[in-house]
Order: structure tokens, then C-alpha cells, then sequence
């Protein structure tokens, strides 16, 4: 089974792509990260990448 990053990596989606497709359980962090300043979710996409 493959990761999640290897998945969306093999489709092209980048982690704040990958963040804005998902819904559902996960609509309320997506939502989240769509409404802090640009700065900081400029700042958690690299966190995330250096994972």
C-alpha cells in the first residue's frame, strides 16, 4: 500500500493541494489552514515538507 504523500506525489498534488481536496472528517483543519494568514500556512506546508 502506498502513503498518502507517495499517492498524491505520483498524481502531481503538492501538501496545500492535497490539504484543499479533502473534506469530510478532515473539513474542519482544511478549513483552518485555508483561513490563517498566508505567512503562516506558508510556514506549516514547509513544516510539513521537511517531514
Amino acid at each position: 500500500m502506498l502513503s498518502p504523500r507517495v499517492a498524491n506525489q505520483m498524481i502531481g498534488l503538492g501538501l496545500l493541494e492535497t490539504i484543499l481536496w479533502h473534506g469530510g472528517e478532515a473539513q474542519d483543519a482544511r478549513d483552518q489552514v485555508v483561513e490563517i494568514p498566508a505567512e503562516a500556512r506558508a510556514a506549516l506546508i514547509a513544516f510539513l515538507e521537511s517531514l
